[in-house]
């Protein structure tokens, strides 16, 4: 009766492994990777494609934006990424296998970068040493949580400069607090504080001749005191 009981468990063991390891028993899924622009193929991404089993697949699209594997019963969400190009309209998608699934194909987009990833600006302006935001300045913002919106996979770093009116201490003072105001109405906006970084250069970086002991216009003045924004990284929410 043991030894009975020991073979069933063997010949289970093996059906059980034999199921899991041919391939007739799983679904061909092919992944399209195309750019939402020009609906052309993208090249060599990252496709990633995790089951609610906790089974994951991770593999490169081909030449022709092609990655194709073999996946058994589960639900999976498939996502698609790849340095300068950003979530598209169709970012991920998720599908279920059954035993009656035929081959699936799916379709997943990013939207290049291009001058975005080096883009500085928009500027947003200060009228004096107060960290008060203008309607001017609230108008850029809300541009920029537009384009955050719209694109949930980026982050900012935001470079706050002032004029060289002052000590260096106090300038250096006055320039986070400039940019520490732009961030907290971004933050009260509904913008995930990690997606904002803080750099503060105080009159270190200023875009004209002012530096100290030169006489300039409050126009020229101006000019240096600013928030301006630079993305830095497009994989926040990968």
């Amino acid at each position: 009766m043991k030894q009975a009981l020991l073979f069933l468990a063997f010949f289970a063991t093996t059906l059980c492994r034999a199921q899991v390891t041919d391939s007739s028993n799983c679904v061909q899924v092919t992944v399209h990777a195309i750019n939402t622009k020009t609906k052309q193929p993208i090249k060599g991404c990252r496709v990633h494609i995790i089951g609610n089993t906790g089974y994951s697949k991770e593999g490169y699209a081909d030449n022709n934006g092609l990655y194709t594997t073999c996946l058994y019963q589960a639900t999976y969400e498939a996502s698609v990424s790849k340095e300068k190009y950003l979530a598209g309209d169709i970012p991920r998608e998720r599908f279920t296998i059954t035993n009656e699934t035929a081959p699936i194909d799916i379709t997943l987009e990013l939207d290049s970068m291009g001058p975005l990833i080096c883009w500085f600006g928009p500027v947003i302006s200060f009228k004096s040493k107060k960290s008060v935001l203008s309607t001017d300045a609230k108008v850029i913002l809300v541009d920029i949580i537009k384009v955050m919106t719209h694109y949930p996979s980026i982050a900012f770093e935001l470079i706050a400069n002032t004029d060289s009116k002052g000590s260096a201490k106090r300038n250096m003072k006055v320039s986070e607090k400039y940019a520490k105001a732009v961030k907290d109405y971004l933050l009260s906006q509904g913008i995930e504080p990690d997606r904002l970084v803080i750099t503060a250069y105080g009159e270190t970086n200023l875009l004209n001749r002012c530096k100290d002991g030169i006489a300039c216009t409050e126009e020229e003045h101006d000019q240096n005191r600013r928030v301006d924004f630079k993305i830095i990284r497009y994989d926040f929410k990968e």
